[in-house]
This record gives structure tokens, sequence and C-alpha cells, in this order.
């Protein structure tokens, strides 16, 4: 049984020690070293899966650019869609002060009436100041400021003429007397100021 194996791996051995065959190995590539046509054809088999795999990559490149392309737009269309929310979220907060400012501006035009006729009361005078200060101060924290009207002439866009008088020493269109108070919010004009003009 010894000598039987022994035999083998000597039969082995001498088989892994005979030199290879180029044709038994790669009958192929033998024959192409042989004959000019048959290295022809291996050269444009070869070329044939360069042009496929050069074109793979083209289109892998063009796929790529499409997909960097239709990032950037959602990139946009998601930016668009925030700064449109911003902006729909600002409105919303200037019109609900809007109606909080408004449903305040006749509660501080019968304080301030209150006031004027409070004049010579010490007493509910100064109760009075207070009040009006602390609904000019609520009013403040909502960006709403008093329209101008002292030392400046007529405007249209923010004041509005209930009459016009003449005055000794006052130029011509010069307000010389608020009528009723004119309030902004922010930019926009809420109500304008109502005053009597010079001649």
């Amino acid at each position: 049984m010894v000598t039987k194996n022994r035999a083998e791996k000597e039969k082995n051995q001498k088989k892994t020690d005979e030199p290879l065959n180029a044709d038994a190995v790669a009958p192929e590539a033998s024959a192409a070293f042989e004959s000019p046509e048959a290295s022809k054809d291996v050269e444009n088999k070869l070329l044939k899966e360069l042009e496929g795999t050069q074109q793979q990559l083209k289109d892998a490149m063009a796929s790529l650019k499409q997909a960097q392309e239709n990032e950037l737009l959602v990139r946009a269309d998601v930016d668009n869609y925030r700064k449109r929310m911003e902006q729909e979220v600002q409105r919303s907060k200037t019109f609900i002060a809007q109606q909080i400012v408004e449903s305040m501006l006749p509660v501080v035009d019968s304080l301030e009436a209150a006031l004027d006729a409070a004049q010579g009361n010490d007493s509910v005078e100064s109760g009075l100041k207070m009040t009006v200060k602390l609904f000019y101060d609520a009013l403040e924290k909502y960006d709403v400021k008093v329209v101008t009207t002292d030392s400046v002439a007529f405007d249209p866009k923010c004041h509005e003429a209930m009459t016009a008088i003449e005055k000794d020493g006052v130029e011509s269109g010069q307000i010389i007397q608020v009528i009723q108070k004119g309030f902004w919010l922010k930019d926009r004009l809420l109500r304008p100021a109502r005053v009597i003009i010079a001649k």
C-alpha cells in the first residue's frame, strides 16, 4: 500500500516538472502570436471592449451630471419654499399685529381726549398720563410709531388735511394743528394723521 502511494507521488511529481506547453494553456493566445489575422482579431476584440467600456463611462458621467443638476434644482426649490414660508409667517404676524393695534387706537384716542379734559385736576391728570404712557409702550412693542406732525410740511402720504386756514407767520402747507394722531406699523400706514394746515 505504501509502495503504491509512493509511486503515485513520483508520477505526479514528474507531471509538475514537465515544461508547460503554451498551446495547452492558451491556444488562442498562441494562435494570435503565430498568425497576423488572429492577432488582428484579438486586437479588434480588445478595441471593441475598450469602446464599450468608454461608452459605459461616458453614460455614467452623463448620469452623474444629471443627478447633480437635479440635486441643485431640488435644493433651489427647497430654499425658495423656505423663503416663501418665512415671508408668509411674517405677513401673518404683521396682519395679526395690525388687527390688535387698530383695536387699541380708539382707546388711546379716548384716553388722550380725557387727558385734555382733565387738565387742572392733578390727580386725574397724572393717572391718565401714566395710562396713556403704558398704552404707547405696549404699541412700541409691536413697532408702532406715531406719524410725525411737529414742524413738518403736509405730506399726503401720511397726513390727512381736514381744513386749511390762514395763520400769520406760518408758511402755506405747514401743519398748524393735529386733530387726531396717525400711526405707522413698521413701514405700513395704519392711520393718517388728521391735521389742519396753513393756507
